[in-house]
């Protein structure tokens, strides 16, 4: 049998290895590479042994979410794109004027604020505070609201690939919004660097 057979998949790996901070990259890839070889996979099969690698890797996520300095950049492209969506909405209930156009506008309008303002509150990395239960409480009315728009758009006789492309980016900022809300440690309550 193949040696590499036996061997968590190299691109999980590679994942893991890039999702670890580099102190303690050697230590728990090696672990799990370990654990993996000498006690999962004989045990549970290849097959079995690859969910259980994944899952741990899988786990590794939000954390590298809250280290990456990107993280920053990427929620304030999603809420900016998010915002310009939005509006563009607004403005086209306001121009179609279909039946109950002044009520779906509005709420086009306050939700793309909303969204700049939780993202900007997300990135101020202030001590922990109540604000912590009200963006996670925006992350999760994302994910919704963009899950709405999606399955509302699918029903519809004529599919529009501009509230698919939307809906999508919602559901993808609300997720990276829960996921990387403050860590429970010490670390949260850095003051940003001037």
């Amino acid at each position: 049998m193949n040696q590499n057979a036996k061997t968590p998949p190299r691109w999980m790996e590679g994942l893991l290895e890039r999702l670890l901070p580099a102190h303690a990259r050697e230590e728990v890839v090696g672990d799990l590479r370990e654990e993996y070889i000498e006690a999962i996979a004989p045990r549970h099969g290849r097959l079995r042994a690859n969910a259980w690698y994944t899952r741990h890797v899988l786990s590794f996520i939000p954390a590298a979410l809250r280290e990456s300095k990107m993280l920053g950049k990427v929620l304030i492209f999603f809420s900016g794109f998010t915002a310009v969506c939005m509006f563009w909405l607004a403005l086209m209930e306001m121009t179609l004027r279909r039946p109950g156009y002044a009520t779906r506008t509005a709420l086009d309008v306050s939700f793309a604020l909303s969204c700049l303002v939780a993202a900007y509150l997300r990135m101020l990395t202030l001590p922990r505070t109540r604000s912590e239960a009200c963006l996670r409480g925006a992350g999760l009315l994302t994910i919704l609201f963009g899950a709405h728009a999606f399955f509302d758009n699918a029903r519809r006789a004529h599919f529009e690939g501009f509230v698919f492309v939307i809906s999508l980016l919602l559901i993808a900022e609300g997720a990276l919004m829960v996921l990387t809300l403050g860590r429970r440690g010490e670390n949260n309550s850095r003051v940003p660097a001037k």
